[in-house]
Parts: structure tokens; sequence; C-alpha cells
């Protein structure tokens, strides 16, 4: 049986893989589809769905993936686009080993997806790329990996993350906001800036080395880290501003330079 729908609107040619079958249409154009093609495009709301909604070295054409899919295998994706699983309550798995960006909600509300590691070319973590994934618990952090944008990881209170990689550079506000199990216990030399409220309520953190002296750290970076008491940079008193960035509990000793 078929049906007659509007195809969404992007670039590329939409791509729809349901159950392991492959079907591809003109984008924007109304067309007699499948009647259970049909069902997945009026049953979601596809209004935020994005060109190269997945990036695929192969083909480059932007798919939509049916949401009943409990485990995800893209092998060639290089980027997992805004909004892919925004949402989906269903995805429980994703392998996507050449994956070097996940951008904007990309992951965002997946409550069920349990991720336990982040593909090692990782380079950019987008906006709020994890937030609210509570069941995610990544324990190690790739070294490739730059950018943390605002509320990256916020929630993802299951991953200790392990440290933070010595190529990091920016860590945008709330990023970790709510990790209450993360156990870094260094910032690495790159990062020049630490977001608002970056790492409110990881209370798991209980000593901080800044390896490196960043240009700017919110007032709030540490706000409700109850546990963190000893904060070890290696600058002078008022050499960064805002001190003690939210930690109210810590004490600050400047100008170090031990491990």
């Amino acid at each position: 049986m078929s049906k007659l729908v509007t195809i969404p609107t992007c670039q590329n040619p939409f791509v729809i893989i349901l159950n392991k079958k492959v079907y591809s249409y003109p984008a924007g154009e109304t067309l007699e589809v499948p009647k259970e093609v049909a069902e997945v495009i009026e049953r979601h709301d596809l209004s935020h769905w994005k060109p190269e909604y997945i990036e695929d070295n192969n083909d480059n054409s932007a798919k939509y993936i049916e949401a009943e899919h409990q485990t995800v295998d893209l092998p060639n994706a290089t980027a997992i686009k805004k909004y892919a699983f925004y949402q989906d309550s269903i995805l429980e798995n994703i392998s996507m080993p050449k994956v070097t960006a996940i951008e904007q909600r990309a992951f965002e509300q997946c409550r069920n997806l349990a991720l336990t590691a982040l593909p090692d070319g990782l380079t950019f973590v987008g906006h709020s790329a994890f937030c609210d994934c509570t069941n995610v618990a990544i324990s190690a952090m790739p070294k490739a990996l730059a950018t943390i944008e605002e509320r990256g990881f916020r929630y993802c209170a299951k991953s200790t993350f392990g440290e933070l990689p010595s190529g990091l550079e920016y860590i945008g506000a709330n990023a970790f906001y709510g990790c209450s199990a993360m156990k870094i216990s260094s910032i690495p030399a790159r990062v020049a800036e630490i977001g608002d409220q970056a790492f409110y309520g990881c209370k798991a953190i209980t000593s901080i080395t800044f390896r490196g002296k960043p240009t700017v750290i919110s007032t709030s970076a540490f706000l409700n880290c109850t546990n963190l008491k000893d904060i070890y940079v290696p600058w002078a008193e008022g050499a960064v501003a805002n001190a003690p960035w939210g930690a109210t509990n810590a004490t600050i000793h400047y100008n170090h330079t031990g491990g």
C-alpha cells in the first residue's frame, strides 16, 4: 500500500532508513510512498530537520533514521548534525567510530542512550549535544577533543569522564552542569575559557590543578561543587579575575608549580 505525502525539505535527497531498508526521495516534493514510510514522516515532527542530517562519507546524502532503531550503526559518518536524535526515547546504542563532530542537540534528552565511550577522533561537542542524557556513562574523554560548547554534557550524572584531554581549549557554560560523578583532577593547559556554572554540582571533584592560565574563568564556574576543597593555580593572586570562581569551600593555592 502507498500514500501521498510531502517529503521534508532539504538540499540533498531525503533518505529514510527503516527496518534495514533504505528509501530515497527528492526533497520537498509530494509523492506516493509506501505506507510505512508515510507513517514515519507523519508521526515525527521533522520541522527541525536539517540538510545533511547525518553526514556520510559514501554519498553525502541526508538521512533520517527511524526512532524504532534501538541500535544504530554509522560506520562511515564523520559528523552527527544538529537535532539528529533529539528526544529519541528509543535509541539505546550507537556506533559512530569515524565521527569528529557532534553538533547542537544531536542527542539531547536521549534518556535511554547507554553510551560509554566517545569516538577517538572526536574534536567538537556542540551546544546541548548530550544534555539530559541521564543514562550515558562516559568514563574517558577522547584525546582529540578541543571544544565543549554550552550544556554539552549537562546532567550526564553517570559519567565520570576521566581526565580532560590535553588539547581541550574551550569549556562552555553549563558544560558539565549536574555531572555529579565527574572525577577530574586538573584543567588542561590549553583551556582558555571556562563558562558560567561549567562544573555546577560536580560533587565528586575534591581537588583541581590548573596546568595553564585561562583568559576567562566565570565567577560561577565551580558553583555548588561542595566537596571541592583545594584549587592549585600557577599564577599570582589577582592575575585571573572572579576567584574563587564559585568554589566557596575551596582554598586557592597560588603560584603552584607542583604536579
